[in-house]
C-alpha cells in the first residue's frame, strides 16, 4: 500500500473505532474574513487541497492548539470556533451592492477610501461595520445618492475596471454588533 492508501484506511479505521467507541466529531465555523486554507500536512508550506469560506461549518476530527485535523485535511486551529461567527449581529437581509472607484476626493467621514475596507451606505452612522455575504466585513465612512435607498451600499473598490466587473449584485448584509 502506498502512503496516501495508508493514511485514507486509516483515517476509515479512525472514524469507525470513534463511531463505534462513542467518540463523537464536532462541528465549528470557519471564523477566517477571507476563507481557510484545508491543507494536506500541518505547515504552511504544505500543498492547499481546498479553501473554506467564511461561515462554513466543519467536522472537527481532532483538534491541536495550533492544528486541527478535518475531513480533508489540517486547518489552523485559530480560526475555527464553536459558535457561529454572525451570531449576535442583525441579519439587514438582501442589500443591493454597487462599486465605485477613486474620484480624488475624501470620504463623507473626511478619510480618503480604502479598497477593501470602505463602503457608502446613506443612513449607517460612520464607523458602523457590516458583514456583506461573499465580500467580507467593510465599514461605512462615505455617503451615496439618497435616491438608492437604505436597502443599498457602494463598495469602494479602487479601480473603474473592478467596479465594471462587479456590476450590480445582490447580497446578504449583517450589522456587526
Amino acid at each position: 500500500m502506498v502512503p496516501k492508501e495508508k493514511a485514507i484506511v486509516g483515517l476509515i479505521i479512525g472514524l469507525i473505532a470513534g463511531f463505534v467507541c462513542g467518540i463523537q466529531v464536532k462541528a465549528e465555523y470557519v471564523t477566517a474574513p477571507s476563507g481557510l486554507n484545508v491543507r494536506s500536512e500541518k505547515s504552511t508550506e504544505s500543498e492547499i487541497v481546498e479553501l473554506l469560506p467564511f461561515r462554513a461549518e466543519v467536522e472537527v476530527i481532532r483538534s491541536g492548539k495550533k492544528w486541527t485535523k478535518i475531513q480533508g485535511g489540517y486547518v489552523r486551529s485559530e480560526w475555527l470556533s464553536d459558535q457561529d461567527p454572525l451570531e449576535g449581529m442583525t441579519y439587514m437581509g438582501t442589500w443591493r451592492i454597487t462599486a465605485y472607484a477613486y474620484t480624488g476626493s475624501p470620504c463623507a467621514n473626511g478619510s480618503f477610501p480604502e479598497a477593501g475596507y470602505t463602503i457608502a451606505h446613506n443612513s449607517l452612522p460612520f464607523g458602523t461595520q457590516v458583514y456583506i455575504s461573499g465580500v467580507g466585513f467593510r465599514t461605512v465612512e462615505d455617503r451615496g445618492p439618497s435616491w438608492l435607498g437604505s436597502e443599498w451600499c457602494d463598495l469602494y473598490m479602487g479601480d473603474t475596471g473592478s467596479c465594471i466587473a462587479w456590476g450590480d449584485q445582490y447580497r446578504e448584509v449583517w450589522i456587526v454588533g
